[in-house]
């Protein structure tokens, strides 16, 4: 029974060491989550850019093909 004493206290010991750890990680996790989340809402905002580019270049287009076809063919 003298045996026992000590080894509930290393036992102990080593829980808490875990329980530490496992907070540790828990908050490294909540860390990267938050990261992965800013770094979709940036993927997002980049693809929104490109899409209003993109628009704004075909629409540009279109109005620069619409002002050629107006044109009287032949030399000016």
């Amino acid at each position: 029974t003298g045996e026992v004493g000590p080894r509930v206290s290393a036992v102990e010991g080593q829980v808490h060491v875990m329980t530490s750890q496992m907070v540790q990680v828990m908050g490294r996790l909540e860390q990267v989550g938050t990261q992965i989340e800013q770094g979709q809402q940036a993927a997002t905002q980049r693809d929104e850019t490109i899409e209003g580019l993109s628009q704004q270049c075909i629409l540009g287009m279109d109005k620069r093909l619409a002002d050629l076809e107006r044109r009287p063919s032949g030399p000016q």
